[in-house]
């Protein structure tokens, strides 16, 4: 976590005056960005002054052209869409939770560009240049943050009780401007929509030369299937973002070519200006590596680890120097108080090893160390001073932690939730984080269940806010059937106060602490000293909060009288205080509304507005709301790693797929009976609970589970494939399927209100709407 690794830390002054080495970095990158800019600036002339914008693209010969053509821009149109979800947010801190803004502007560009086919414009030959834009803005943004000449916090949210780590207010007296994260979001919203209208706009058009709109859907989804995987490939394999933007590049020429494009030589620089600069800042002046994981920019320099700009962790020795408490004081605790140690121990978050370090200092004599990044682990495993990776009694699992618990029948003396904190969302199809399935009431029930009798459950944070503390406690004595210990660190023996907490650090201990807890209410204290040589506290390897070493800590007592509602499986959102749309996302929502109306009205007049269809633009919201349903169920059962969430995504366009093609071959003669099976799928996924499938074998879990959630979405795509089967439009329908996932994408928000189960709700309603205004012609075959 980044509590204590803002930018303040990065950016100092020495006492005369001269920046210190962390800065020279940042000023390096500004200078960069500068130059970038002028470079962009002067190449955006020369395109506005050579490039025609109007003119239709080429004609290819026969439908094979037009095929070609149709599954490489499809492919690209995914491939770039991934690719801005897992960069931008790389560089525009605090963007990692809300990269479903850029994944609804990416659909909101192709809508837009559908809607524009007739247009003499010509959008794709901007491509190029908005690349530019939004790699040149981005790395502004970044530059002059991380120099502090302006600041973007989410501190308003922190008020109205919602939590992003790394979006605490920052203060210093380099600000000369402050942006708010909404502002952060318009501008990268605005861009990334502009460049896909070009992509729709293609699309759309080559959507329009097949005699059968279906027979291009399938080429369409098609061409999904291999980006999702290729971009997969990229994840798995860690490689540079610089090679995923020169294939951007190759991909942008290619299809330029293809369309007859006569400019290609000025795009080809703007492109490579894009290359440019993100290679640039993919490597560093001061020694520091940048790794690319599934989820995060990993940037390192030992001992230190970095992730998307925010301080995440540090290697710590566990045998030199003042002894870091955080890690320490679970085991000195019980060995001290009863003379007790944890032989077999289970690490939830291991990261770099700080955590299985201690874990073997103490006596363990087998630890599962589970850590959802790879990348982390792999540094962890080859440079923590340590080794614990290394210890033969050490299994390391490249997992998430709730899935292990899930599918591990092990039983342990001591689970530890080793500082667990993710800094991005599970997926950008939801507003989940990656940790979140792991601080629920039915999580912390899984966790009962595989202690040994004796065992205890250990979790230590520093959780920013007293309601969370509190939440985290009443959480653990609803699960257990007795009151955890809580230790703050630093030490603070009195009441848990309300408001908020900024310099506490808890410690909770629940299970078999019958003995240390009549200890810390004989004594009212402990010492923490005793056999030891010095402590002080420190934050996951990060400078102490305390400077001077601690010799006593005590056990704070929680007042009794409040309460929080506590999050489950379906309302798995432990950061928010309450059953409520945030303010930060409210603005958000509402300035997407107005900017798509706003956009939709430039492209097509008000009267065009009319031709909207209203029947394929409920299909869109309700396949996106079915979509991220079923991604944030199957990523329970199956885990929230990156390739629980590729396999899904895959296996939705794949049913999809498979729809059109039965389409294609058997055209549905009855759609209503198709709908009757639709919302009556619906309705089993919504009264059936996830519960249901866990722990009863691997085909009831995998298999069955799997398939409740996907037969909607076979009929979804049925119902679909049927109506598009039958369009004299398919570039107006298309656009109108994807305007259609926006107002999905915004119904989503719903479920921090109502949980994921009102999503199949509100699917099913849209569904009936696309039912009540069906086309005459689409009841029969």
């Amino acid at each position: 976590s980044g509590a204590f690794f803002t930018p303040e830390h990065l950016v100092r002054f020495t006492n005369d005056g001269a920046v210190a080495s962390r800065g020279i970095y940042y000023i390096h990158l500004m200078r960069l960005a500068l130059i970038f800019t002028g470079a962009l600036v002067v190449l955006a002339g020369i395109t506005m002054f050579f490039v025609k914008w109007r003119g239709e693209e080429s004609e290819s010969s026969g439908d094979g052209g037009y095929a070609l053509n149709l599954f490489i821009v499809s492919f690209f149109t995914l491939f770039l869409e991934l690719c801005l979800m897992r960069w931008v947010p790389a560089y525009v801190r605090l963007m990692s939770y809300f990269t479903n803004f850029i994944l609804l502007a990416c659909f909101l560009g192709l809508g837009l560009g559908c809607l524009s086919t007739k247009w003499k414009v010509n959008f794709f030959r901007a491509i190029p240049l908005l690349i530019a834009v939004i790699v040149v803005s981005a790395l502004l943004i970044k530059g002059l943050s991380q120099l502090n000449l302006i600041s973007y916090s989410l501190a308003r949210s922190y008020h109205e009780g919602s939590i992003y780590f790394g979006g605490e207010p920052i203060a210093g007296p380099n600000k000369y401007q402050n942006l708010t994260i909404s502002m952060v979001i318009g501008v990268v919203f605005t861009i990334t929509t502009a460049i896909f209208i070009g992509l729709g706009q293609l699309t759309g058009r080559l959507f329009d030369r097949f005699e059968s709109p279906v027979k291009a859907y399938c080429i369409n989804v098609g061409a999904g299937i291999l980006g999702v995987f290729s971009f997969s490939a990229i994840s798995f394999f860690g490689i540079p973002s610089w090679v995923w933007f020169v294939l951007v590049a190759l991909l942008v020429l290619w299809i330029m070519m293809r369309i007859g494009e006569k400019n290609k030589l000025i795009h080809a620089l703007l492109l490579l200006l894009s290359i440019a600069a993100v290679f640039a800042v993919n490597r560093t002046m001061d020694g520091k590596i940048t790794y690319w994981s599934p989820y995060y920019k990993i940037v390192y320099e030992k001992p230190t680890i970095i992730v998307n700009d925010i301080g995440h962790q540090a290697m710590v020795d566990n045998g030199k120097g003042r002894f870091p408490l955080t890690y320490n004081l679970p085991f000195l605790l019980f060995r001290d108080a009863e003379n007790k140690t944890f032989n077999d121990v289970l690490i939830i978050g291991a990261g770099s090893g700080n955590d299985v370090s201690h874990a073997l200092k103490y006596g363990a004599s087998k630890v599962d160390a589970v850590e959802i990044d790879p990348i982390i682990m792999k540094i962890g495993k080859r440079d923590h001073p340590n080794k614990p990776y290394s210890d033969p009694r050490v299994k390391f699992i490249n997992d998430d932690g709730r899935s292990y618990l899930r599918k591990t029948d092990k039983k342990y003396d001591l689970v530890i939730y080793a500082l667990v904190d993710s800094l991005t969302l599970m997926s950008s199809f939801s507003s989940v984080r990656l940790e979140n399935f792991l601080f629920t009431q039915n999580a912390f029930e899984d966790v009962k269940s595989r202690l040994k009798p004796g065992g205890v459950f250990v979790i230590y944070n520093f959780f920013r806010e007293n309601w969370l503390t509190y939440r985290i406690y009443q959480m653990l004595e609803k699960s257990f059937g007795s009151k955890p210990l809580l230790v703050m660190l630093p030490p603070e023996k009195v009441l848990l106060k309300e408001g908020r907490s900024t310099a506490a650090f808890s410690i909770f201990i629940v299970g078999d602490t019958e003995k240390l807890s009549r200890i810390f209410k004989e004594r009212g204290e402990y010492s923490v000293l005793k056999n030891e040589k010095d402590f002080n506290y420190n934050f996951n390897g990060f400078a102490p909060i305390a400077a001077k070493p601690l010799k006593s800590i005590y056990s704070t007592k929680i007042n009794e009288s409040k309460s929080n509602e506590n999050p489950d499986d379906n309302w798995p959102f432990i950061y928010m205080k309450e059953k409520k749309i945030p303010s930060q996302n409210i603005l958000g929502l509402v300035f997407l509304a107005i900017f798509s109306m706003i956009s939709m009205t430039a492209f097509v007049g008000k009267k065009g507005i009319s031709k909207i269809s209203i029947h394929f633009f409920a299909l869109g919201g309700a396949f996106m709301l079915l979509e991220t349903e079923s991604v944030v169920k199957l990523a329970l059962i199956h885990g929230s790693t990156w390739f629980v969430n590729s396999v899904v995504f895959i296996s939705v366009l794949t049913m999809t797929f498979i729809a059109n093609i039965f389409v294609i071959k058997r055209p549905v003669k009855k759609i209503m009976i198709t709908y009757f099976l639709l919302l009556a799928s619906i309705v089993l996924n919504y009264v059936i609970p996830l519960e249901t499938f866990l722990g009863k074998g691997w085909v009831v879990e995998n298999v069955l589970s799997s398939l409740l959630t996907f037969i909607p979405i076979c009929f979804a795509g049925v119902i679909f494939a049927s109506s598009f089967r039958k369009s004299k439009r398919p570039s107006l329908d298309l656009g109108s399927n994807l305007l259609g996932v926006i107002c999905g994408g915004i119904a989503e928000y719903g479920s921090l209100k109502y949980g994921y189960s009102s999503l199949l709700i509100f699917a099913g309603l849209l569904y009936v709407i696309s039912m009540i205004v069906l086309p005459k012609d689409s009841t029969e075959s």
